[in-house]
């Protein structure tokens, strides 16, 4: 189903969360809460949470496959491997990411104005690169866009921000893209900025660059020299813009979400990029500016950082039981405390609760009956596709029309408590698939 809207209350108010893992058998590909794969999707005012923990390793939130998707003012957060910016082009709009290692990855072409990154404590002796692209062919059109983002971290990171040191980014391909401009960068972003996947794995093939950043961390001098660290001049710089790089100006305006086509004016200190707690319907925070020059950084030897041991990457393994799942679609409205994320829901429940108080909410979940729930689905497998027998307990699918072609594949069974939005798996051809990124890195060396 392609042109669906998601409409929450605010991204406090209106989360839908899950908690499915790693640890507990499931591939990275399949943890999210939330996966998103119908085009012309927009999500507005909504919270997406796995509450999974640092310690159950990746656990994504949301995966988008969405091509010209749309988020405003939500909210996203986990750990390891938070959002899955899967594919195709994705504009992020007044939103917070959060999370611990890589929580922003995936091979999509995406614009993230007005954005805040929010790092969180990690397990002992990790490091926190923020961002892994893994574009894997240099003919792809594909990176993140960071414009008058701002890069921040939570009071619990904060204690531990000497030992557990942050990075912009790292390759998880050997044409990794990212460009940074015109944010904030705080002083735990490591001189060198950048922090290296494996050994010399992509460094010279790699795209990544900084240009008319501000904020203690974004002094340029110390930062790594690998052949792939880009100096852009204004006219490149205007290439990484939305209108320009995800042609944004064709699909984005009349959808009741800010946007600025171009280079930003104000400076992004002075920017609001938390979203609030309520829904907002907002105004641009920026108008366009031909811009000035990018900074240029200095030559400086390359700062040797250890690089984390990658073990090789799991092969796909269908758990026969899946871990715990929880979809909680809260509505809370409270003058106190904010919402609260569940440690641990029961397999399969279902939170659709709303409440008003002027403190503190508790919402209990009502054990959800078993029995696959499915709505408006259709499953379509073509050639070379697995077509699942029975779906699962408590197996949800909203608005979901699978049709695979040849070399896509489909899980067997749906693992309890999965969730499919705004659906649409349509291959002509066998889509490039990308394996999850290594399980963990224990003890990744922290050295300057």
């Amino acid at each position: 189903m392609t042109h669906l809207v998601f409409l929450g209350d605010g991204p406090e108010k209106t989360i839908i969360s899950g908690n499915k893992n790693y640890k507990d058998g499931i591939t990275t590909y399949r943890t999210q809460t939330v996966a998103i794969i119908g085009d012309s999707f927009i999500a507005k005012n909504i919270g997406f949470v796995n509450t999974a923990g640092a310690a159950k390793f990746q656990a994504v939130a949301v995966r988008v496959q969405s091509d010209e998707s749309i988020f405003f003012n939500c909210r996203f957060d986990g750990y390891q491997d938070t959002l899955y910016a899967h594919s195709h082009r994705q504009f992020y709009r007044d939103c917070t990411i959060s999370g611990t290692i890589d929580f922003l990855f995936g091979d999509a072409a995406a614009v993230f104005q007005n954005c805040t990154l929010l790092v969180r404590k990690p397990l002992p002796n990790q490091a926190c690169p923020i961002t892994a692209h893994g574009r894997s062919d240099a003919r792809e059109a594909t990176g993140f866009v960071f414009q008058g983002c701002t890069i921040a971290g939570e009071p619990d990171y904060l204690a531990v921000k000497a030992t557990s040191k942050a990075y912009l980014g790292r390759p998880w391909r050997e044409f990794s893209r990212t460009i940074i401009m015109n944010s904030f960068l705080p002083d735990f972003v490591q001189p060198q900025g950048w922090m290296p996947w494996m050994g010399n794995f992509g460094l010279d093939t790699l795209f990544y660059s900084e240009a008319q950043n501000t904020g203690p961390g974004a002094g340029l001098a110390n930062r790594v020299t690998w052949a792939g660290i880009k100096t852009l001049s204004n006219e490149e710089i205007l290439k990484f813009t939305p209108d320009q790089f995800i042609q944004g100006g064709i699909w984005v305006p009349g959808k009741g979400v800010p946007y600025t086509p171009g280079l930003l004016a104000a400076n992004p200190n002075a920017a609001t990029t938390v979203p609030s707690g309520s829904a907002a319907s907002g105004t641009p925070s920026f108008t366009d500016t031909s811009g000035s020059g990018s900074v240029s950084p200095s030559a400086a030897p390359v700062s040797q950082v250890a690089a984390p041991v990658s073990p090789a990457a799991a092969p796909e393994v269908s758990p026969v039981a899946a871990p715990e799942s929880s979809i909680r679609m809260a509505s809370t409205e409270t003058s106190g405390a904010g919402s609260v994320f569940p440690a641990a829901s029961p397999q399969g429940s279902i939170r659709m609760a709303s409440t008003d108080s002027s403190g503190a909410s508790s919402v209990s979940p009502a054990a959800a009956p078993e029995g696959s729930i499915r709505m408006a689905s259709m499953e379509r497998p073509g050639a070379g596709s697995v077509s699942p027998v029975a779906a699962p307990e408590s197996s949800i699918r909203m608005a979901s029309t699978e049709t695979s072609g040849a070399g896509s594949v489909s899980p067997a069974a749906t693992p309890e408590g999965s969730i499919k939005m705004a659906s649409s798996e349509t291959s002509g051809a066998a889509a490039p698939v990308y394996p999850p990124p290594p399980p963990f890195y224990p003890d990744i060396a922290l050295s300057n």
